[in-house]
């Protein structure tokens, strides 16, 4: 059975809530895993390690435990307490060696007033000498949904991780509700659409049973129409939104996974976070990042394939923000806009394929067939061997053949994207099969 452990460090009298409830949420997760996968998920608490007599000082029994994890969770509150900032010295070192514990980072949202120094030197340090993504919570949610992202992304990428009705679904299993993670809570257009389907729902529910019973003049069933309709209206712009939020969280772990996070996009992500949206766009502004993409084009060219994938990252993560702000009147042009700019490099260095693969399906869900197939097209060249992007973009192919009345061409990608996913499954059915 494989081993996954998580290290949790922390004030055990500050988080003592916070811990118990991480503790078991991963327990939870790991009880679904074992089962399934085959896979044990082990949480690292030193409240929970043995207290009887050994010959090092305790600390250093929990610095051990840290390199032995292969993730860790760093969350603070008023103050960075000696200990736990030992601990994250020894998980930053045993990384640097060895590539492991993958380090995560969260504070407490608090009153500035009730902060110690030692978290501002502590954020300061994070940000100016390792050069490290940290995030903000509100609620324990909001980690334990790093934890599920980080274990989906980093060590179980077969896991399918979704979002569905409001709650993040794992494998079909609900696993835990969305509504008090940071980036859901703080989203001023899902409160309202909410508040707004509050309403709706009030009166639905008055109207329904006289709708049931029957013996109504046209003029109520009508209106029991009209709400009736703006009910599911609103009900699917939630599930939507909701699915957009989740997907850049999803990205915004994955680049923290990988290392690719740029300042700017670590700035972004922050605000993305606590909801200010503007903020992100402000930050994720088009004219700094043509601006200091530039002048990276004047470095020398070895350093050029560096430059253009922070140039497309940071434009993609604007678009994927965009995507979420359904109040922003322009933001279809915009996308274009950026799609546009960042496109033609991803041909150019070969690299960042996925944000490619991505704007083939934005440009099908807005019925641009003929520059989707176009762009499905050159990117399909790329990918040499069988693989399940090649697989994808062909079954994309299929439905845009499909759609312009071309029977015969659709059928032809559809079975290469068929053949495709049964070789990827025969060789490994763990991974293809879900």
């Amino acid at each position: 059975m494989k081993k996954i452990k998580i290290f949790l460090g922390s004030s055990i009298i500050e988080f003592a809530n916070e811990r118990m409830a991480i503790e078991n949420f991963i327990r939870n997760v790991s009880d679904k895993f074992e089962d399934h996968y085959n896979v044990k998920i082990q949480p690292l608490l030193c409240e929970n390690f043995d207290d009887a007599y050994t010959t090092i000082r305790k600390q250093e029994e929990y610095n051990q435990k840290i390199c032995e994890s292969e993730l860790c969770f760093f969350i603070f509150f008023t103050k960075v307490g000696e200990f736990t900032r030992e601990e994250f010295e020894v998980a930053r070192k045993q990384f640097e060696e060895t590539g492991k514990p993958k380090i995560y980072i969260y504070f407490k949202t608090v009153d500035e007033a009730e902060i110690d120094r030692s978290v501002n030197d502590f954020m300061n340090e994070l940000d100016k000498v390792f050069g490290h993504y940290y995030g903000t919570f509100e609620h324990v949610d909001t980690v334990k949904l790093r934890i599920l992202l980080a274990l989906k992304l980093r060590e179980m990428d077969f896991l399918e991780v979704k979002t569905d009705d409001g709650s993040c679904v794992v494998d079909g299993v609900n696993v835990m509700s969305l509504d008090n993670v940071s980036e859901f809570a703080n989203n001023r257009t899902l409160a309202s659409l909410k508040e707004k389907l509050a309403q709706v729902e009030e009166e639905y529910c008055q109207l329904k049973p006289i709708y049931k019973k029957g013996g109504c003049d046209s003029a109520f069933y009508s209106h029991y129409s009209t709400v009736a309709a703006n009910r599911q209206n609103l009900m699917d712009e939630i599930k939507e939104l909701q699915k957009l939020i989740f997907n850049i969280s999803v990205r915004m772990t994955n680049d923290d996974i990988g290392g690719n996070i740029t300042p700017r996009q670590k700035e972004a992500y922050r605000l993305f976070e606590l909801g200010d949206y503007e903020g992100c766009m402000a930050v994720l502004d088009a004219d700094d990042i043509e601006s200091d993409f530039q002048r990276g084009l004047e470095l020398i060219e070895e350093q050029k394939r560096t430059v253009c994938k922070k140039y497309i990252r940071e434009h993609k993560t604007a678009i994927d923000i965009l995507l979420s702000m359904k109040e922003h009147t322009s933001r279809f042009a915009e996308i274009e806009s950026r799609y546009k700019k960042i496109v033609p490099l991803i041909f150019d260095i070969k690299d960042e394929l996925q944000t490619a693969r991505e704007y083939v399906a934005y440009l099908t869900k807005q019925n641009k067939d003929a520059d989707a197939a176009d762009v499905a097209k050159r990117l399909l060249s790329l990918f040499d061997g069988p693989s399940a992007d090649k697989a994808y973009l062909l079954d994309a192919l299929g439905l845009i053949h499909r759609r312009l009345n071309q029977p015969k061409d659709a059928e032809d990608f559809y079975l290469q994207a068929i053949d495709i996913m049964e070789s990827l499954a025969k060789a490994d059915p763990q991974k293809h099969m879900h």
